[in-house]
């Protein structure tokens, strides 16, 4: 692989640059391609998890444009860990204070430079086929792509089966802001891992002050606006990172494939 492009940003050098970061306008991305920025909302102490991370990244079927990853509670010099070779650009930006993770994810919609944003938890890692799969029906026209998530054992035949937009505001309409989108379904929606469009992400933001449950209620709100057009697919394209590979680096080929 080429060398790796990895920047990095802390929260006082962007505030030079800009007064008021969070109200930056929407970028028009009409013309452009179906771009998919992977975006990570991150603490300091997800540091060791978040390689795991990337290496998932890397070995997808298809790459996304780039990474991007906020981390608060975090120094300037923490992002230095990641010294891989990749063929991905991968942009972090940290901030000193920790803040919950709907502020990150606001952050992450905001320094992000594609069309989507495919949100993936920085102690979780991705099926080798997840953007292969999510931009096949992006390029369908939908604006809001959801994945089921699994822990280990993982699945070596993906579900080709999906639920329709009509499903999921059905369910968005009879569930709690709080409660899983179709509760009964055998692989389980994974609310924190949403691929959005980026205009319609930052035209709604993730509440910034719960104290977890924003992604779920952040769904709720999306599927209730009328503003997208949703697709859930029951293949379980994410997955937990298992706790007993603590201090092992092992390839996720050696544990998943893709068929």
């Amino acid at each position: 692989s080429s060398s790796s492009t990895i920047t990095h940003h802390s929260h006082v050098e962007e505030k030079k640059r800009t007064s008021n970061p969070t109200t930056r306008s929407i970028t028009d991305f009409s013309s452009r391609a179906t771009t998919i920025t992977v975006g990570v909302p991150a603490i300091l102490e997800d540091m060791e998890t978040l390689q795991y991370l990337i290496d998932s990244v890397e070995k997808q079927t298809v790459l996304p444009d780039e990474i991007v990853i906020y981390m608060t509670g975090s120094t300037s010099k923490s992002p230095s860990v990641f010294k891989q070779s990749t063929n991905i650009p991968v942009r972090i930006f940290t901030e000193a204070t920790k803040k919950m993770s709907g502020y990150s994810r606001n952050r992450v919609m905001e320094k992000a430079s594609s069309k989507f944003v495919m949100f993936c938890d920085a102690d979780d890692m991705m099926h080798p086929r997840r953007v292969e799969m999510v931009k096949d029906n992006l390029r369908k026209g939908y604006t809001l792509v959801l994945n089921g998530h699994q822990d280990p054992p993982f699945d070596q035949v993906l579900s080709s089966d999906v639920s329709t937009h009509e499903d999921l505001v059905r369910s968005a309409h009879t569930t709690n802001t709080r409660s899983p989108l179709l509760p009964k379904s055998p692989s389980g929606v994974t609310h924190g891992h949403p691929t959005v469009s980026r205009e319609i992400g930052l035209k709604h933001m993730y509440k910034e002050n719960f104290h977890g449950g924003e992604d779920t209620e952040f769904l709720h709100r999306l599927l209730l606006s009328g503003d997208v057009r949703a697709i859930f697919l029951h293949a379980r394209l994410t997955f937990s990172y298992p706790r007993a590979w603590k201090g092992k680096r092992i390839s996720i080929q050696s544990s998943i494939s893709a068929p």
